[in-house]
């Protein structure tokens, strides 16, 4: 008979506290091979300490737990590699964002301080029929997303003989910052109502009076251009009232260097 290891030991040999290895239980990461039925307690086989390791080390990465359940439980070898090679595509993303933003704070200790002033303008943004995809990710992973977002959105178009009506965009609809979870939907307008398939959707969004201005350059300097449109909005009197909009007219898609991407941001006023 298999001899089971508890909990404790296992946490020890793997080097997961047991709080993640219950958490891991818990989203069916990595199952206990029995629970005591009457304690609750957990035990495992030395088999699972290679599963083990391999959550804690990606894990490390910070790779999403969706994308840790495919690499360990999907039968298909060729999707693990894809799994890993999309994350280093990730890990690079950010590798040259956190350089883009240490040359953005050299460049504000330098100046002494940084200014920045930028004119809106007001647009009427019509109603849309719209594809989306609804996400909730720490704010770290949302350039990921994006990307992944409208990969599944430009199939869906395809599939459903659809005609796209303007670039790909995302609403914010909880626009208080929250590094931990940002809500978004992604979207990809389209000319008439169109039935969604599985995560993808079929949205209305309503006109709205917005304050606009466009942003060229990376995404992780989105925020100078927000606090210059949200300076904007007040020295215009204007009050802000609805969750923001941003429309990515060139962007990853186009394969265009991030310093040249342009990014419309729209934020409902009244």
């Amino acid at each position: 008979m298999e001899r089971l290891i508890p909990i404790g030991r296992f946490s020890k040999i793997c080097r997961l506290s047991i709080s993640a290895l219950r958490y891991y239980d818990e989203v069916g990461l990595l199952r206990p091979a029995a629970v005591d039925p009457d304690s609750s307690y957990r035990y495992y086989r030395l088999v699972q300490v290679r599963d083990a390791e391999r959550i804690r080390l990606l894990r490390s990465l910070d790779l999403p737990l969706d994308d840790i359940r495919l690499f360990l439980h999907h039968p298909d070898l060729a999707l693990g590699h894809e799994v890993l090679d999309r994350h280093q595509r990730r890990m690079e993303e950010r590798v040259a964002d956190g350089m883009r933003i240490l040359s953005y704070l050299r460049q504000m200790q330098g100046n002494g301080k940084e200014s920045v002033t930028a004119d809106g303008t007001v647009r009427r943004v019509p109603h849309q029929h719209v594809l989306g995809v609804e996400r909730c990710v720490p704010e770290t992973e949302v350039p990921g997303v994006l990307r992944e977002a409208w990969a599944l959105l430009l199939t869906a178009v395809l599939r459903t003989g659809a005609e796209q009506r303007g670039p790909v965009g995302a609403e914010f609809p909880d626009f208080v910052h929250n590094e931990d979870a940002v809500s978004m939907i992604v979207f990809v307008p389209v000319t008439q109502a169109v039935r969604g398939h599985g995560a993808v959707r079929h949205l209305e969004l309503p006109s709205v009076r917005a304050a606009s201005i466009t942003h060229v350059g990376p995404y992780v300097l989105l925020n100078r251009s927000y606090r210059a449109l949200v300076q904007w909005t007040e020295r215009q009197g204007y009050e802000l009232a609805g969750p923001p909009r941003e429309i990515y007219r060139i962007g990853p898609l186009d394969e265009a260097n991030p310093t040249d991407y342009q990014t419309d941001l729209l934020w409902p006023i009244r």
